[in-house]
């Protein structure tokens, strides 16, 4: 009896599990879901579009996936319910809050674009559009979790400590606490505080406001000054450059500033300006010319190099510029005489980057063009890992084993280097 019956179990068993089995197969073999990639833009301060990071997700991952990720990458270490985002609409020239109240809603169902900018803001901030689903008027004076960034060095942003504070405390704590962390006195000294890319300064007479007073907001940069003042304002004039970006040669009064550092390459510059001026064409399309102050004429800027820095340009403090677009007809494409931004769909190429270097085990997909040049697409991969390209190689994965692309290529098309979708990089 004892024997029947255990077999009389394992028949069950097996039974249960061809079940199991014929229901997982059935749901394999089911039609599979569309799903394609989504670039955004994630904006470091605020809705400042000159500075963000690039994050990639598919159509197919939620609304919580996005903000654990913008979270992620910008170091965020708040709770996900503390903030929401937004998103800039290029048509309206409006940002428009996205409902997270279903925060399992795919990013295919909210209709969010591909290469759109988005911004945090914290629950509790008033948006000057739309606000948030989830906050009412009557939470607008609540305080809540701030993280800063404050800078180690003064002024460089690319290195900074996080400071988490409650936007209840007092400037005055915030600048004792800032100055702390360099084992230094607060005593009649300043803060700076990044807004639109230009640093403001904040005196000790401001001690006795609220950060939320003083429309602190979470991820935006500080800067205490532990070295001689006049030596600091110096430098900030030497280092940062306000550039002066005109619609047309023809009408200098109309213009719009562009914030950059001196130590910038001319081809940062391009990138900026492709940036906050939303131009569509490639970074090869188009060239730069400066308003000659003496010969009051305008002189085309050389970007054969394009790693030139915009000191050793001779770019000046307010200098006048203004985008031309090349007039020459794009190799690949001399017949048809068609720019290259009229590029059919079918040319886009996804391309599998490599986490570690030629470990193919977890990589980074990146839609590229097969008509960028070797040099874009350097840029574009180096960004990944906020790191500038300077004079390194590219290696891309060919049947016969990894091959190296020199610095010399750099002016070649990906298609003149036989790119193809889902090669490793």
């Amino acid at each position: 009896m004892y024997i029947h019956s255990v077999t009389s179990a394992n028949s069950k068993s097996q039974k249960l599990h061809f079940m199991n089995g014929s229901k997982s197969l059935r749901s394999l073999s089911s039609a599979p879901v569309r799903r394609r990639l989504l670039t955004f833009k994630v904006c470091k301060c605020a809705r400042n579009k000159t500075t963000y990071e690039v994050l990639d997700l598919w159509s197919s991952d939620t609304l919580l996936e996005l903000k654990q990720k913008v979270a992620h990458k910008l170091k965020i270490k708040l709770s996900l319910k503390t903030f929401f985002l937004e998103a800039y609409d290029e048509i309206s020239d409006k940002w428009e809050n996205i409902d997270d109240l279903n925060s399992s809603l795919t990013l295919h169902k909210t209709k969010l674009r591909h290469g759109s900018f988005l911004a945090i803001r914290n629950r509790t901030e008033e948006s000057s559009n739309n606000p948030s689903p989830r906050k009412s008027s009557s939470h607008t004076n609540e305080s809540h979790e701030l993280t800063l960034r404050l800078c180690k060095k003064p002024m460089i942003a690319e290195d900074y400590i996080l400071i988490n504070i409650n936007s209840s405390c007092t400037f005055g704590q915030l600048r004792k606490h800032a100055y702390a962390q360099f084992d230094r006195s607060s005593e009649n000294q300043y803060i700076y505080r990044r807004n639109d890319d230009v640093w403001k300064q904040m005196k000790p007479d401001m001690d006795h406001k609220t950060l939320r007073e003083l429309s602190f907001e979470t991820n935006q940069l500080i800067s205490v000054v532990y070295d001689n003042v006049l030596i600091l304002k110096s430098r900030m004039e030497k280092d940062i450059l306000q550039l002066k970006v005109c619609k047309t040669k023809l009408d200098q009064t109309t213009f719009e500033y562009l914030t950059i550092r001196s130590t910038d390459t001319l081809e940062q510059l391009k990138e900026k300006i492709v940036s906050k001026f939303s131009v569509s064409w490639r970074l090869t399309d188009f060239y730069l010319e400066m308003f000659d102050e003496e010969n009051k004429k305008w002189e085309k800027i050389d970007d054969s190099n394009s790693f030139l820095t915009l000191q050793e340009a001779k770019l000046r403090h307010h200098s006048f510029l203004t985008i031309q677009r090349r007039t020459e007809t794009p190799l690949n494409d001399q017949s048809s005489g068609k720019p290259r931004s009229h590029i059919k769909e079918s040319d886009e190429l996804i391309l599998k980057l490599c986490e570690k270097p030629m470990c193919r085990e977890n990589h980074i997909p990146i839609n590229v063009n097969r008509l960028s040049t070797l040099r874009e697409l350097r840029t574009q991969v180096y960004e990944k890992f906020n790191e500038r390209p300077n004079n390194r190689s590219l290696y891309k994965r060919d049947p016969d084993g990894w091959t190296e692309l020199k610095i010399n290529m750099n002016s070649r098309t990906l298609a003149d280097l036989s790119f193809e979708s889902n090669q490793f990089i």
